[in-house]
């Protein structure tokens, strides 16, 4: 139903009727829903939000702009949000006050901004692997996506031109970050690299991703003593197969996709069968992304040769793609013969 169904529908009813609408239907929210949207507060000061929504908001003085992110950022760390149930409801409405201004900070501010917005994006993310906050998607909460946010940030980090620093700020905010229960990593990836418009941006950017995994893994924001994540055996793994699809995909992006291959299994470590065959699926999943058919024949038998052994629905894919040359004829062989897609979270 449209909002203006509702309206009309409830034009009908008396003023009782509509309470009692009101009551049942507050009745089935559940308490997190009523918290992380605010519901209670909006509900209490209606009339006074409607009134200020018709007057424009004042500009924060960015100084004060300033602390006031630094204040939300310190306090989430240490869990302010979490354990002060005044505070629960109001931080996600101020949040997106911080996040408007920033974006808008011109001149002279729009450095600092970017710093503030990134130091936003990092309490978030963080608020998505630990309970920060009472909520476990706190970028729903202040109204963005995680990609959306993401792409504003680094837009405004490249504003001025890309450089070394600010595209390894950008590498280190798309590897690091804790995952929304709505995001993939490939999405984030393809943000960063979406935002990088030249040839020349990706070169610098396919040489940042190198020695970001020599360096930096996990630690690019760890000065600020923020948010400090276990950097254990597993995360830095995960960081680290971010990285390399991260680097593959940028060389992708410039047609490079001998040289990403290549670079790709030096970069895998993987020692053990299992590992050289998930390896293996990784990368013919990404050439099914660029429809790249000779390639994923190519590396299909030559992984066969190497000893790798597939597993069952990667041969069946091999045998339907080498038959009929096309990824689309080969997902439909396999879906008439097993109802199962070999890939489709990439179609």
């Amino acid at each position: 139903m449209r909002v203006d169904e509702l309206r009309q529908l409830l034009k009908g009813y008396e003023k009782e009727t509509i309470i009692e609408i009101a009551v049942e239907l507050y009745k089935r929210v559940s308490k997190q829903a009523k918290e992380e949207y605010g519901i209670d507060e909006t509900l209490s000061n209606f009339t006074e939000k409607k009134s200020l929504k018709k007057k424009p908001a004042e500009p924060i003085p960015f100084d004060e702009l300033c602390d006031d992110v630094w204040t939300f950022v310190i306090n989430a760390d240490n869990q302010y949000y979490f354990s002060k149930r005044k505070d629960r409801a109001k931080w996600r409405f101020k949040v997106k006050e911080y996040i408007n201004a920033l974006i808008d900070a011109k001149g002279e501010n729009s450095d600092i901004a970017a710093v503030l917005l990134i130091k936003i994006y990092r309490t978030l993310s963080y608020g998505c692997g630990h309970w920060i906050f009472n909520t476990d998607n706190p970028f729903r909460s202040v109204g963005y996506s995680q990609g959306e946010l993401l792409g504003i940030i680094i837009n405004k980090l490249f504003y001025g031109g890309v450089n070394n620093d600010n595209i390894r700020d950008a590498i280190a905010l798309t590897l690091e970050c804790f995952l929304d229960d709505t995001t993939l990593r490939i999405g984030l990836i393809m943000v960063l690299i979406g935002c990088l418009k030249s040839p020349e941006s990706k070169e610098i950017a396919i040489q940042q991703c190198g020695d970001y995994l020599k360096t930096e893994l996990g630690a690019r924001f760890a000065a600020d003593g923020l948010f400090k994540a276990r950097v254990d055996e597993y995360r830095r793994e995960s960081i680290t197969e971010s990285a390399v699809e991260l680097c593959f995909h940028l060389r992708a992006a410039l047609y490079e996709y001998g040289k990403a291959i290549s670079v790709y299994w030096k970069d895998t470590k993987a020692t053990k069968p299992y590992t050289k065959e998930v390896a293996l699926y990784r990368l013919l999943s990404w050439l099914e992304m660029y429809e790249e058919v000779e390639l994923w024949i190519r590396e299909y038998e030559a992984a066969v040769r190497r000893g790798i052994k597939p597993r069952d629905n990667l041969e069946t894919a091999y045998k339907f793609l080498k038959e009929s040359g096309s990824f689309e004829e080969m997902n439909k062989k396999i879906e008439e013969t097993s109802g199962i897609v070999y890939i489709g979270s990439f179609r």
